[in-house]
This record gives C-alpha cells, sequence and structure tokens, in this order.
C-alpha cells in the first residue's frame, strides 16, 4: 500500500470538522484492484448486479487483458496481477497526483455533505470505520460495508468526490437500517443483515440502499457530490428504474428525512410497493 501525504492546511480544514465526522483518507492499494479484477473476471454472472458488464468495461479500459478468457485461471490471475503492478509503476505520477487532489477536494467539500446527510439523518452518529478511499484503474467501484472503505476512479477529482458521496452515504444508511431493524448487530454486513431481517423490506437491502441514493443523492442536497442526471448514472442498474419514481415521490412526502421515509416505506411495502 503507498501513501500520499495531504498538504498542511487541508489536515488543519479536516481537522476543523466537529469530531463525530469521518476523516476520509485516500490512498491507493495495487492488491486491491489486483484482488477485485481477478474476482470479478472469474464471476460466471450469478453474483452480478444490475445489468453491468465488467468484463466489456474492463477491456474497453485496458486493452491489453482482452486475452483473459483465453487462459486458465492461474495463468489469467498471474496476468492480472503482472499487468496491474506494470501499470501503477508506470502511472505513479499520476497515482499521486489524483490521491492528493482527491484529498484536497474531499476536504473542501466535507462540510456541505456532511451538514446535508446530518439534516436527513438527523444527526445519526456515523460508525466506527477506517474511512479510507482507494483510487482504482478500472469499475466497478465496491465499497465494503465492514470496515468503511471504498474504491474511487483515478480521473477527475470532480467525479471522485460524486463516487466517494455515493460510497459513504451508503455507510450511513446501513447504519441507520442496523440501528432500526438489527441494532444487535454489531456491524453492517450486509448479507447478515438481509438474514436478520427475514423479509421485513421486500427489497433486497442493496437495491433498496441504490434506490434511496438515486432519489436522495442530488445536486440540489449535496452540491458536487451529486449525481446530476439518476437515469444516465444509473444505467447499469436499470432493473431498478421502475422504483424510481414512486420512491422519490414518497422521499418528498417524507419531507427528506429519513425516518418518516421508512414509516412510510414499511407502509407502502405492505401494500405492496416493493412488487409493483
Amino acid at each position: 500500500m503507498i501513501k500520499f501525504a495531504v498538504m498542511e492546511e487541508d489536515v488543519d480544514k479536516r481537522e476543523s470538522l466537529p469530531q463525530n465526522f469521518p476523516q476520509v483518507k485516500f490512498e491507493i492499494d495495487l492488491n486491491l484492484d489486483v484482488w477485485k479484477i481477478s474476482n470479478f473476471w472469474a464471476d460466471d454472472g450469478s453474483r452480478r448486479r444490475g445489468s453491468a458488464d465488467f468484463r466489456q468495461r474492463l477491456v474497453k479500459a485496458h486493452p491489453t487483458l482482452g486475452g483473459l478468457g483465453t487462459l486458465s485461471p492461474p495463468q489469467r490471475d498471474a496476468k492480472i496481477r503482472t499487468y496491474i503492478q506494470d501499470y501503477y509503476h508506470e502511472h505513479a505520477d499520476k497515482f499521486s497526483t489524483a490521491a492528493s487532489g482527491i484529498s484536497q477536494e474531499r476536504d473542501r467539500y466535507a462540510q456541505q455533505f456532511f451538514e446535508a446527510t446530518g439534516k436527513r439523518f438527523r444527526g445519526l452518529v456515523w460508525p466506527s470505520g477506517k474511512y479510507m478511499g482507494f483510487v482504482s484503474i478500472c469499475p466497478p467501484f465496491p465499497r465494503f460495508l465492514h470496515d468503511k472503505t471504498f474504491q474511487v476512479p483515478d480521473g477527475s477529482a470532480e467525479r471522485c468526490i460524486r463516487v466517494a458521496a455515493h460510497e459513504m452515504l451508503h455507510f450511513l444508511f446501513y447504519e441507520y437500517v442496523r440501528q432500526r431493524y438489527v441494532f444487535r448487530m454489531v456491524n453492517t454486513v450486509e448479507r447478515d443483515m438481509d438474514r436478520e431481517m427475514k423479509g421485513r423490506l421486500t427489497i433486497p437491502l442493496w437495491e433498496l440502499s441504490e434506490i434511496f441514493n438515486i432519489a436522495v443523492l442530488t445536486p440540489e442536497n449535496f452540491g458536487e457530490g451529486g449525481q446530476a442526471d439518476s437515469q444516465v448514472q444509473y444505467r447499469f442498474y436499470q432493473h431498478l428504474d421502475p422504483y424510481v419514481p414512486t420512491f422519490e415521490r414518497v422521499w418528498r412526502e417524507a419531507e427528506q428525512d429519513v425516518s418518516k421515509l421508512f414509516d412510510r416505506l414499511e407502509k407502502g411495502l405492505s401494500d405492496g410497493w416493493g412488487n409493483s
């Protein structure tokens, strides 16, 4: 893992935030990219969510990896590791600039983001965790609920801020669900939460969390961290589209308050909203 220092003035800005806000750091970890690409490529599609075609997107971004499908698993994994190691070495300056640039943009934007989440979650305390974003060479950019880490693209800082805001909102959403429904659990492990909730909500937590972000994470509420066009940003989750208009209406009726939203969703879901 390679760490990049943040300018002293940016540290001052970060430390000026209230202490109950997570202090997000951005770093790179090539081993995480190796793990992600190897595992997603090996997936036969049974674990794939939405209509995203990871392999197609990977090869488009990195044509050298186009022959992975002809290799045995050990050969494939070896080629992935070699390619990523070479890529990180060749683009070291790019990653350094990306990590420091994201840190500066994030520190500048943090106050607005935390004020927006605090208003909608009624000051819910952020759960403990690492709160680290890792720069990655390709999508998807997964989040890891158990330790509060996630990946961001190695492109513009503005795009990284949008991805980071999306993933950070997931962390708070799952913490709210944990405290409301499965408070005996000590962490937000998605599959365990789904199991413990025993179908109380007709939409699985992952789908519900994505629909929530589509409706809530707007530029009007979250500034540059918002998604400008939900239907474009979430085109890989087209199976969620039918839920979005109803959810957006319910969110407005709940006065953009999460507790009121779930009160309404529980009633609506029991009336068949989740199956419409």
